[in-house]
């Protein structure tokens, strides 16, 4: 991601995803590039090696937590979050293994077109308004929950004065950001639903664990149920909001405006008023703070709003709850934690 740097007169290089891309293409601001498979391959540091080593490593790992389970070993917290971690490694290992890794210098595509020429022609506007470059505004299918993160961000760092998160005042960014994910089809949220509910399973699958403390075991088992159910009720509930008012909004206001105004209203429902005056004095967008979180709120019910913020906080907490517990349950473990796993058990003998 960001491979192709865009250079313009009067403003500086900024990278491009492939969505822009296609846009500076198709439009003739840039000539099409004449890189092929095999020059972004040569780019590419990726270390088969390593990566052969690792799948090595995951392997052996889960080989032994299944015969220590077989032999009736106790497996601790933190061996199974580990296997939860694995699961979710695997699906984003997958999903990454064409993209190159540790180009360090990206291909630079010149333009005689000034970035205010091409936003005049696309017919948006011409400003400091965006979160990584001059050409956000083509990226209409990012998921509302997304945006709501990045400007949540950019709120908290303009109110704060760069307390928080000052790693990205410098805009134009120098390199995009690896968590942009588009609107989900029904079918791929289907399919990812079944995802998640399985890597929260993972954790449930721990229901009986051996813990040093009754109350650690009753936390370990609300966190994990309560994962469950994020997992597919929370998941069903920001597609709601998706489909019957991002969406919706998209189409009878365009799709930058629906996707700012819900990611801001999300995060204005969590910060105090006169957080946002102070913040609107300090920085203001082009609207002001105060206008664009709470006079634009209504475009997604209220009680919605605060239903999926609080559902995704608690969410963070239980996920704080056995990170901590992974650590803090080694203190006291079983003696069956300490045996080593008979190999010989599972081979074949008269």
């Amino acid at each position: 991601m960001g491979g192709y740097h865009l250079e313009t007169p009067g403003y500086p290089v900024f990278p491009l995803n492939a969505r822009q891309l296609f846009f500076v293409v198709s439009k003739g601001y840039v000539d099409f590039p004449t890189e092929d498979e095999n020059d972004i391959e040569d780019r590419n540091k990726r270390d088969g090696l390593a990566r052969l080593l690792t799948v090595v490593q995951i392997v052996i790992f889960l080989i032994k937590a299944i015969v220590r389970l077989t032999q009736h070993l106790h497996l601790t917290s933190l061996e199974l979050t580990t296997l939860a971690f694995i699961f979710a490694m695997t699906l984003s290992s997958w999903f990454w293994k064409d993209k190159p890794q540790d180009i360090n210098i990206p291909i630079i595509l010149k333009s005689k077109t000034t970035i205010h020429e091409m936003l005049t022609d696309a017919g948006a506007m011409f400003g400091d308004d965006y979160i990584s470059t001059p050409l956000d505004f083509l990226n209409d299918d990012e998921w509302f929950i997304n945006m709501a993160w990045v400007r949540g961000r950019k709120f908290l760092r303009q109110a704060s004065a760069g307390l928080f998160w000052n790693d990205d005042q410098i805009r134009p960014v120098k390199k995009l950001r690896s968590d942009y994910i588009p609107s989900f089809s029904l079918p791929l949220m289907i399919i990812c639903e079944h995802l998640v509910i399985a890597y929260s399973a993972i954790f449930a699958a721990g229901w009986n664990i051996e813990l040093p403390t009754p109350a650690e075991r009753l936390l370990w088992r609300i966190s994990t149920m309560y994962m469950l159910g994020f997992g597919f009720f929370g998941g069903w509930l920001f597609f709601a909001i998706d489909i019957l008012y991002v969406r919706k909004q998209q189409r009878n206001h365009g799709s930058r405006s629906a996707l700012r105004t819900i990611g801001l209203s999300m995060v204005g429902w969590l910060v105090p008023k006169p957080v946002l005056s102070q913040a609107n004095e300090k920085g203001p967008t082009e609207a002001g703070w105060e206008e664009v979180y709470f006079q634009r709120i209504p475009q997604v019910p209220r009680p919605l709003l605060v239903l999926a913020a609080a559902m995704s906080v608690i969410y963070f907490w239980t996920r704080i709850a056995i990170l901590v517990e992974d650590f803090v349950s080694l203190r006291s473990l079983p003696p069956s934690a300490f045996t080593s796993v008979a190999w010989t058990r599972n081979l074949p003998h008269n």
